[in-house]
C-alpha cells in the first residue's frame, strides 16, 4: 500500500502546519501519525468493513478517507487579552469501527444513552482538555452515511445535522475550537449554562477571519445567530 499521501490527507497536515507556524497560536500537543497503510485504500477498507462487519459507507465518503492513526493536536492564542482554546484527535475510521463500541459505555446510568453509544465509533476526541468531549459516528444497519453525535458532561449527547465527511471538512475551518459542534446541534446557545459555549464560538469568528483570511466564516457567523 503506498505510502504516499492523498490530497485530503495533505489538506489535514496543512491545518496542523497552520496552527503550528501562526504567530497568534502556540501548539500546546500534537500527533502527526503514524499513517496506517495496512488496512489497504479507501475501497479496500470499505470492502472489507462490509465483508467482515456488515458496515455499509456511502462510497461518496471515500473522498474523506483519512489513513493516520492519530491525528491529533492541542492549542491556545498567544494573546491574553483574547484567549481561545481547541483540541481535536481525530481516529483511524477503520479501526474505530472494528474496535466496537465506547469502552465508556457502562458508564452511562441512563438505559437510552446506553443504547445510543452501543452504536456510537468513536471520530474526534479531547483527551488533553476537553473534559470528557468526543465526536462519534452511529454505525446502524442499513445507513450507508452514519450519524455524528457529540457528548459533553455538561450537556449530554447532542446529534449533529451533518455527517463524517462535513466534520472533517469543518474541522479544517473551525480548527477544533473546543464546542464548535454546538453549531450544528439542535441547541439555543442563550441559556446561562451554555455561556461558555457562546464566549468561545463569538471568540472564534471575531479572532480566526484575521488569523486564517483564507478561510469563509459566513455560514459559521449564520449559524451562531441562529442559536442566539
Amino acid at each position: 500500500m503506498s505510502k504516499v499521501l492523498t490530497a485530503y490527507e495533505e489538506r489535514h497536515l496543512t491545518l496542523m502546519d497552520e496552527l503550528g507556524n501562526s504567530s497568534d497560536i502556540r501548539v500546546l500537543a500534537e500527533n502527526r501519525g503514524p499513517l496506517v497503510t495496512a488496512y489497504g485504500d479507501a475501497q479496500t477498507v470499505a470492502e472489507k468493513l462490509v465483508q467482515r462487519f456488515g458496515v455499509v459507507l456511502d462510497a461518496s465518503l471515500q473522498s474523506h478517507f483519512l489513513r493516520f492513526r492519530n491525528l491529533a493536536c492541542q492549542w491556545q492564542t498567544t494573546s491574553a487579552d483574547r484567549p481561545l482554546t481547541g483540541e481535536f484527535g481525530l481516529k483511524n475510521l477503520y479501526t474505530s469501527i472494528t474496535t466496537g463500541p465506547l469502552e465508556i459505555l457502562r458508564d452511562f446510568p441512563s438505559e437510552a444513552d446506553r443504547r445510543l453509544a452501543s452504536g456510537l465509533r468513536l471520530l474526534d476526541d479531547q483527551p488533553e482538555g476537553g473534559a470528557g468531549s468526543f465526536a462519534a459516528l452511529r454505525i446502524q444497519p442499513g445507513r450507508s452515511f452514519p450519524e455524528v453525535w457529540y457528548f459533553t458532561v455538561a450537556h449530554g449527547f447532542q446529534e449533529l445535522d451533518i455527517g463524517y465527511a462535513d466534520y472533517l471538512d469543518l474541522l479544517l475551518t473551525t480548527k477544533g475550537v473546543y464546542d464548535w459542534q454546538y453549531l450544528f446541534a439542535d441547541v439555543s446557545l442563550r441559556e446561562t449554562e451554555c455561556n461558555h459555549v457562546r464566549n468561545r464560538l463569538t471568540g472564534m469568528l471575531n479572532l480566526f477571519p484575521g488569523i486564517f483570511p483564507e478561510c469563509d466564516y459566513s455560514d459559521l457567523r449564520a449559524r451562531l445567530r441562529e442559536r442566539m
